[in-house]
């Protein structure tokens, strides 16, 4: 026994699949945002503190290397 579909119903079909299958795709698109938001969500003010403090370093290390270097050429006579 065989089933004809007209073209219509054959539309209302795909599109009844396609749409099945966004929901689920939907679904665990949110399961996962929901995941990753509960799993990093303290973890994120770490992250920024932590970069903050290395930025901070690193810009005192340029300042120093900046200053040794001034200091350096005033004290060999370099005539700016």
């Amino acid at each position: 026994m065989s089933i004809l579909f007209n073209e219509y119903q054959a539309y209302t079909y795909i599109y009844s699949a396609i749409n099945h299958l966004n929901e689920i795709i939907m679904n665990r698109i949110l399961l996962f945002k929901d995941l990753y938001n509960q799993a990093f969500n303290n973890l994120g003010n770490v992250m920024v503190t932590f970069a903050l403090k290395a930025l901070t370093w690193l810009a005192v290390g340029c300042i120093g290397v900046v200053l040794y270097a001034i200091i350096y050429r005033l004290a060999t006579g370099y005539i700016f």
